[in-house]
């Protein structure tokens, strides 16, 4: 809809609400009212969102009847509650990739969403999210438990929209924190067992793999 020039498509770090307890996206046009009301670019997003509702896999056990925005008819995603879903041996292996550190667009996720279905996208935990417990030490605690609850309300609640085949991985910005926050959160993550990355080559070289 020749709207590239004037809009670029970029994630954003988890950073605001409103409370949700099953999985959740969030989309949005621009930055102010005159954007927020442009018909062409909300045209985009609805039809986007129609699409992926169409043809995403359902969560495991979960069944859903959405209507059909074209036809009226209604189309049920997802299985019965105790049924299992065939896996090949030809299935590739799918990752969850959620990141720590950096700004508030998310460059590096942008890229791993674009290698493919194999990949999908979790939390982004800009480093602002975490500088509440690392640049003022007597600054009142938001959450209880400091980074290490974040960082684990993040991956659990990423966790609620993975399948039993995907993986949880971490794509870790190593220049967003001093070495010895860095290392911290590594050694957090190590005692998780939850596998890290510092860079998307690292990740795109999983693709395809069973």
């Amino acid at each position: 809809m020749d709207l590239d020039e004037k809009y670029q498509v970029t994630l954003e770090g988890t950073h605001h609400g409103p409370y949700a307890d099953i999985p959740s996206c969030f989309v949005e046009i621009g930055s102010s009212e005159s954007e927020w009301s442009e018909e062409e670019a909300g045209s985009i997003w609805a039809t986007c969102l129609k699409d992926h509702y169409k043809l995403c896999p359902p969560l495991e056990g979960e069944k859903k009847e959405l209507d059909d925005l074209e036809g009226g008819e209604s189309l049920v995603l997802g299985t019965e509650e105790g049924e299992e879903r065939e896996v090949g041996a030809d299935t590739v292996r799918k990752y969850m990739i959620m990141s720590i550190g950096g700004g508030h667009y998310v460059p590096k996720l942008n890229d791993v969403a674009r290698l493919g279905e194999q990949f999908q996208i979790g939390h982004a935990l800009s480093t602002y999210t975490l500088s509440h417990y690392i640049e003022d030490p007597d600054c009142p605690p938001l959450i209880e438990g400091g980074w290490q609850r974040i960082i684990d309300e993040a991956i659990s609640s990423t966790q609620l929209s993975m399948d039993s085949d995907t993986e949880l991985l971490v794509l870790l910005d190593k220049k967003a924190f001093k070495s010895a926050l860095k290392n911290s959160i590594i050694d957090h993550l190590d005692r998780r067992g939850i596998k890290w990355y510092y860079s998307v080559s690292d990740v795109k070289k999983l693709m395809n793999k069973a």
